[in-house]
């Protein structure tokens, strides 16, 4: 920029060039400017700096509030507040005379914040905070869902969408949030991406405009929410009972309404996360096809915060009243919102519930030390926990004294329309101690846990160092696929990875504790892989199992799939117990289903038979030198390559006799009776040449030959 031609007040009344009069048209512009950290004949004039020490106020949150709501009006910039030092409170909302999503900077110096009741910040997006020996606590006692809150400030729309079409035709835009390359945004009209579902049946007919409706079932709706009839979106008024619903908008979100049979499938209605890769005027293209319940139609959208970051070295203080209540519950609520990130030098404490929540959030990045979180010993409460849909999140971290580590989830008990499966999130906490639960995974797919060290896990009872588990909170439970979980030394070692709930298929669990084991019941799919494992399974279940080291089996285990041992595999079955536990046992080793029939057993069966299959020789030798001994081929052909075969330690064949060139001729008699009185010598001959013939290599068993 070029700096600011002035108009000196002296031009207009007595003439240029004579400064009689003071310079009273500009001052007030030449002193704002000046607050605000600018020299008025500068040429730089981008992000403003204020100093929120200057601004009026009864206390310091008074004064940023009021430096923030200057800033805003400017277009952005930054708010400088290590002015304020030593003891402050914040009773307001800095961000009350924000109205849209603003570029803004606050940075804190060396001071302690007294948070009330009233001091819950509703920011909007593209907001860094910077802590410089800084310190939020808030009262004991004080009712704050989020201290910082960017759910308020979630922007809703609507969109023509179509399915199958990654372009979108924005109807009605958000207020207060652009519809910018990157943000996330989330469209209604899906089904839960991981096929979760609190579905039921209609159970009686329905004209398309009655608005009372009778269902088998209305488990996991609520009013508000939104179900799915063939292709018609209606929208729940009232849950009356167990199975009716009433003032119901029929035909919502763009749907036509229509009638029903008895016996018709209905299924709750959520909202799905995308992102914007493209916008050109109204079309916004997405990163991946629409992909909702019915062909097209107008959806509801929101698209909340972006570029949201905590930095510097400072400590959120919940001060948690001594008892579980809903009082002083979470430190960060990211709602809807893309890129968050929270540094490794933040530290969160003492809040009763929540440290960094998100929902329906992408990109989200969150480090960060986490002490006194939740209630371990009643198994309340999270510190990190992606949840309701977010994708793509990661976090870090140390953990203390908290009911769990990190985690992702895709629902509550509670039915939100805003529940759907976290996808592709990735938790590598550093470490965690003293914990009812290290780290979980629920709900999610596609996501990877690596957890180097969990120490004293099991506050409370039960708990978990590493626990990867379906979601049951829906009526039909989903399919989980694609879950990674990495588990160094976990300390008490057994027991230590639970896999529970509904099945998980595809999943891989590692386990690198050489004394740990892995309880819970082992669904379809689900890999099992480390050294000195106990895999304890309960009920029948099925599994692959490459193992690198020994291993021992509990009890009703079929192993399906490719079976690789490079170590010793250990007991088989338990102390005690049988593989297969009555039923079938099979060990495929190419991955080619092998036929058994009901009671056969594998290795270590008390009853039935037990077979083996190869596609090639069955060889057994010599494990130091590597040589075979004795093979069976596929032919029936059996080969001792050295050795004599013995009954009860006698030998009964040894290597073949060999010095018998000519063969008898004439005529062997193997059949006749004869008495060795009365024999001939013709008789006695005939009886010899049978006796060579079967015993020569020529045609016989060839214990002799040439």
């Amino acid at each position: 920029m070029t700096a600011i031609s002035w108009v000196l007040s002296t031009d207009r009344f007595v003439g240029r060039n004579n400064a009689v009069y003071a310079d009273v048209l500009n001052r007030p512009l030449r002193a704002l400017l000046t607050q605000w950290g600018y020299d008025p004949d500068g040429t730089d004039f981008s992000m403003p700096t204020v100093y929120a020490h200057t601004f009026a106020g009864a206390n310091g949150g008074l004064k940023i509030q009021a430096a923030i709501t200057a800033v805003a009006a400017a277009g952005g910039g930054v708010v400088d507040c290590q002015g304020l030092t030593g003891a402050q409170t914040l009773d307001v909302n800095l961000f009350a005379n924000v109205t849209s999503e603003t570029p803004l900077k606050l940075i804190f110096g060396a001071s302690i914040w007294t948070v009330a009741t009233t001091g819950s910040q509703q920011p909007w997006g593209k907001l860094t905070v910077a802590l410089n020996n800084t310190t939020f606590v808030l009262a004991d006692g004080t009712v704050a869902w989020f201290l910082w809150d960017f759910s308020v400030h979630v922007a809703g729309g609507s969109a023509v969408v179509t399915n199958g079409s990654a372009d979108i035709t924005i109807s009605v835009v958000p207020s207060g949030v652009p519809l910018d390359v990157g943000r996330a945004i989330s469209i209604f009209g899906h089904l839960a991406e991981h096929g979760g579902r609190d579905n039921s049946t209609l159970s009686a007919d329905i004209t398309s405009t009655q608005t009372t409706i009778a269902l088998v079932s209305t488990t996991g709706l609520a009013n508000g929410h939104y179900i799915k009839m063939e292709n018609e979106i209606c929208r729940i008024g009232t849950v009356d009972s167990a199975t009716q619903i009433s003032g119901c908008i029929r035909g919502d979100q763009g749907t036509v309404n229509a009638s029903h049979l008895s016996g018709v499938a209905t299924d709750r209605v959520v909202y799905q996360s995308y992102e914007i890769k493209a916008v050109n005027g109204s079309i916004v293209t997405l990163d991946e096809p629409f992909a909702g319940i019915s062909s097209t139609g107008t959806r509801s959208l929101k698209v909340g915060p972006r570029d949201v970051s905590f930095e510097g070295v400072g400590t959120f203080d919940g001060s948690k009243p001594p008892t579980n209540s809903p009082n002083n519950a979470g430190c960060i609520g990211f709602y809807n919102g893309t890129n968050l990130k929270v540094a490794r030098t933040i530290t969160i404490k003492s809040w009763d519930h929540i440290g960094v929540f998100t929902r329906q959030a992408r990109h989200a990045e969150v480090d960060g030390t986490y002490r006194d979180m939740g209630w371990p010993l009643e198994a309340l409460g999270f510190s990190v926990i992606f949840m309701h849909g977010s994708k793509h999140c990661t976090a870090y971290g140390e953990y203390e004294n908290c009911n769990y580590g990190p985690a992702t989830d895709d629902r509550t008990t509670s039915p939100s329309i805003d529940d759907n499966a976290t996808v592709g999130c990735v938790l590598k906490p550093r470490s965690i101690r003293h914990v009812h639960g290290g780290v979980i995974s629920e709900g999610s797919i596609n996501c990877y846990a690596d957890v180097p060290y969990v120490f004293d896990w099991g506050l409370g009872g039960s708990g978990f160092a590493l626990s990867m588990t379906g979601s049951p909170q829906w009526v039909t439970s989903p399919t989980i696929v694609g879950q990674v979980g990495l588990l160094g030394y976990a300390s008490p070692a057994a027991n230590a990875v639970l896999i529970s709930g509904t099945p998980s298929d595809g999943c891989v669990v590692v386990y690198r504790n050489s004394a740990g084991t892995v309880s819970g019941t082992l669904p379809n799919g689900v890999h099992v892989v480390g050294a000195s494992i106990t895999v304890k399974v309960a009920g029948t279940t099925r599994f692959s199992l490459p193992i690198s080291g020994p291993i021992t089996f509990g009890d009703s285990v079929a192993v399906t799939g490719n079976f690789t041992a490079t170590g010793t595999i250990g007991v088989i079955g338990g102390v005690g117990a049988t593989l297969g536990g009555g039923g079938q046992a099979k060990l495929n080793l190419d991955g080619v289903a092998a036929t058994f029939a009901a009671g056969e057993m594998g290795i270590g069966a008390s009853v039935g038979n037990m077979n083996y299959y190869a596609r090639g020789s069955h060889n057994l030798g010599n494990a130091t030198t590597g040589i075979t001994q004795f093979s069976i081929s596929n032919a029936g052909i059996i080969n001792a390559v050295t050795g004599n075969y013995r009954v009860a330690g006698v030998d009964v064949v040894k290597t073949r006799k060999t010095g018998y060139t000519n063969l008898m001729t004439g005529t062997a008699n193997r059949a006749t009776a004869y008495d060795t009185s009365t024999i001939t010598l013709v008789q006695l001959a005939e009886r010899v040449k049978a006796i060579e013939d079967d015993l020569h290599a020529t045609a016989g068993h060839g214990l002799i030959g040439v």
